[in-house]
């Protein structure tokens, strides 16, 4: 039975469309995957240079179809090396391979309209798609991975076995007979067009199992990382099915925190495992999750197998899975979270009470002693500085538990107008009477002189204004040598500035962080929480700030700003003089 060159030549056309079809399938499918748009245009030319090539004797167009044939042909096996470049990451530079294809392409026009020669554009052809072919053969061997090594060398070995036929098909004019009409169904041709069939539909194949292979080495990694992080979290993480509440999944950290083993967890459901230490509250989340679809931050009880209690902070969401709803819940452990607030509670409560009433008692006692006209005068003394000491013990208790709310966003300021200056004669007076101060004196100047008479009225809260400049002239009495003075020079009114100073400057190494939580040097009982609570307590009033270190007088500035009754025009409740001199 004869073969016909024309009819192979329309079934290789429309094999390379099907192929066509199959790549498309797989591009949108995997559209942002390197490479497979290129494959695809590869076999997009393809069988348009056989759709055109089955045209090549038009009277008046066929040499026109015969060179975009090639055009087709050499455009289709250097899309191939693009493609497989970008699928495996590497840098393609399109300059070489244009210029392969652009002088390809010129051949056949010279061959063509130059000098019309058949046999010339057969070898150019064939040698061209050989060249090429071993080009994408190399690339695939070169390019392999562990995870798609398999396909990569059967690719390759496709190719080279298709580069391998047309070098030996360009070199048949040379060493054999010569080529008669491009129709002619000689031996070579069908085979041309056969190996070509074969070649073209395996490594059209073998490009979608290798993207297929990189698309399921991809999963297994993100199955791996999505396992690590799912066992590396120490939060107890599970998966329960939503209608029966079984387990079907738990992390390395559910383990840890309940003390069972997976074998022992999966399969059963919270109720038989008594999960819960309440039952409703299990009801009450699976409510939630039925309704809202999550449930977030809320505590729970939970019984570990061995009957221990665990506080649990709990938060969940249903997912699907394997198209039937879940749950998957975290779980945090904050046993001990709330032991710590349980004992600060009860810190709190001895603070306010079990020390801060006797505390008050032994100052209100004292005061009547020191007023007492039964008493002499140095016993009077005594009773006053007993009583100074009392009340500078309950600013130290103020001191921990305002700090504390302040920092967990508890504390409630109020911005009044107050005299700052009354306040610091106030502090000085109860400073100075401790024994560690004796022979230290407190300046306090306005506009520069101890003898001006007038307020310095700023806008804050009195409590923690009191307990932040009590801090600051504490840190400054502490740091002055013996018999030293600490100066306060107040600017006011139309500013509310305080600058406390004392002599001995802050060491370099501690001065960018002077004003950070335990941060100090060179002070026997300094723990660094003094500078730290001013600066909170007088940030949380509006106000700011700020260290100067001045090395050439040996002297370190504390400077704080406030704000104005400018801002927020107010009487203070209470005026008082502000210049005065202690000590």
């Amino acid at each position: 039975m004869p073969i016909d060159i024309r009819t192979l030549t329309l079934l290789l056309g429309l094999a390379l469309a099907l192929q066509t079809v199959s790549l498309t399938i797989q591009y949108f499918l995997d559209r942002s995957r390197p490479g497979l748009g290129w494959w695809l245009c590869a076999a997009g030319l393809g069988a348009l240079g056989f759709a055109v090539n089955i045209l090549r004797d038009h009277a008046v167009l066929g040499p026109v179809y015969i060179l975009a044939g090639n055009a087709f042909f050499f455009g289709g096996h250097c899309a191939i090396l693009i493609g497989t470049r970008r699928f495996f990451g590497r840098p393609v530079g399109p300059g070489p391979i244009l210029a392969v294809w652009a002088f390809l392409v010129l051949m056949a026009a010279v061959f063509i309209w130059v000098d019309d020669c058949l046999t010339c554009r057969w070898v150019n052809a064939s040698l061209g798609v050989a060249l090429l072919a071993l080009a994408a053969a190399r690339d695939f061997l070169r390019f392999r991975t562990a995870e798609n090594r398999a396909a990569a060398i059967f690719l390759a070995a496709t190719f080279g076995f298709h580069a391998a036929f047309f070098a030996v098909r360009g070199l048949q004019p040379l060493v054999g007979p010569g080529i008669g009409d491009f129709f002619t169904p000689s031996v070579m041709q069908i085979a041309t067009y056969l190996i070509t069939l074969v070649s073209t539909t395996l490594w059209t194949y073998g490009f979608i199992i290798m993207v297929n292979q990189r698309l399921l080495a991809e999963n297994r990694d993100a199955v791996r990382n999505m396992e690590l992080i799912f066992n590396t979290s120490p939060d107890a993480v599970a998966i329960t099915r939503l209608r029966d509440s079984v387990f079907v999944r738990v992390n390395d950290g559910f383990t840890v925190m309940t003390g069972a083993g997976r074998a022992d967890v999966l399969g059963r459901s919270t109720q038989e495992l008594g999960v819960f230490e309440d039952p409703a509250v299990r009801e009450r989340i699976l409510a939630v999750l039925r309704t809202a679809g999550r449930y977030d931050n809320e505590e729970a009880v939970f019984v570990r197998p061995d009957g221990t209690r665990i506080m649990g902070m709990v938060s969940a969401k249903v997912i699907d899975l394997d198209g039937e709803p879940h749950v998957l819940s975290v779980v945090r452990d904050i046993t001990e979270r709330k032991r710590a607030e349980n004992l600060r509670l009860e810190i709190e409560r001895i603070m306010q009470h079990d020390l801060r009433a006797p505390a008050a008692s032994a100052v209100t006692l004292a005061q009547h002693f020191a007023e007492s006209p039964a008493l002499g005068k140095e016993e009077r003394a005594m009773a006053r500085r007993l009583e100074l000491s009392g009340r500078h013990l309950l600013d130290t208790l103020s001191l921990n538990l305002t700090l504390h709310r302040i920092e967990t966003g508890q504390y409630l300021s109020s911005r009044n107008g107050l005299d700052a200056a009354a306040i610091l004669r106030d502090i000085a007076d109860r400073l100075l009477f401790l024994p560690d101060h004796a022979g230290k004196g407190v300046d306090i100047l306005s506009a520069g002189r101890p003898d001006r008479p007038s307020p310095c009225i700023c806008m804050g809260d009195e409590t923690l204004l009191r307990l932040a400049l009590q801090n600051v002239l504490l840190n400054a009495l502490e740091a002055s040598p013996s018999g030293g003075r600490v100066v306060v020079t107040l600017e006011c009114p139309g500013a509310c500035r305080l600058t406390i100073r004392n002599q001995g400057a802050v060491p370099p190494a501690i001065r960018s962080r002077f004003f950070d939580k335990y941060v100090t040097m060179g002070k026997i009982k300094g723990t660094g929480i003094g500078t730290y609570s001013a600066r909170v307590m007088i940030e949380a009033q509006g106000g700011a700030i700020a260290l100067r270190a001045l090395d050439e007088e040996d002297a370190t500035e504390i400077v704080i700003d406030l704000p104005t009754p400018a801002d927020s025009p107010q009487e203070p409740e209470n005026r008082s003089n502000c210049s005065t001199t202690h000590g």
